[in-house]
């Protein structure tokens, strides 16, 4: 398992990066009262679902879902092998940009495999978490924004789908 869990900075940023990290044989999970911070969750390898309010959706590689504070769920692996990457954050202005994403409390993403920034983007930010790098959190702030708008911009949801090109 490798994590990351940043210095809180003095002041309340717009993304605040909370924990980071990636577990490598995930276990079942389940919280009936949700996280209290937005939670993504998405899958390297191997498949697991993710369930809540009694809609399961599956989560092969390539896939992710990005819940809201407080969303009970419960998720468990479907494979014999589960390897999950997690970032979990909040900020002063978290659920507007979440919000004006078109996003609801949970949203669930895939992405193709010819072109994967996103797994790119949240492997770059627990490099950095994991040194250190900055303790004011403006930059994490910043990558948030990025990986957000990456899903956005690279990732289909259930409402949502890329056009034949992308």
């Amino acid at each position: 398992m490798r994590r990351a869990v940043p210095a809180t900075p003095s002041e309340l940023l717009p993304l605040q990066l909370e924990t980071i990290g990636i577990q490598y044989d995930q276990e079942p999970v389940t919280r009936p009262h949700g996280y209290p911070y937005y939670h993504w969750l998405q899958t390297l390898a191997g498949e697991g679902e993710l369930s809540m309010n009694g809609r399961t959706w599956n989560m092969p590689e390539r896939s992710g879902i990005l819940l809201a504070p407080g969303t009970p769920h419960h998720y468990k692996p479907r494979s014999d092998s589960w390897q999950t990457g997690y970032i979990t954050f909040h900020g002063s202005t978290a659920g507007n940009i979440v919000q004006s994403l078109g996003w609801s409390i949970i949203e669930h993403f895939q992405w193709g495999a010819s072109h994967d920034p996103i797994t790119g983007q949240m492997k770059s930010l627990l490099a950095f978490a994991e040194s250190g790098g900055d303790p004011s959190g403006w930059r994490y702030s910043a990558d948030l924004y990025r990986f957000l708008t990456l899903l956005r911009t690279e990732a289909r949801t259930d409402k949502r789908r890329l056009s034949p090109n992308d």
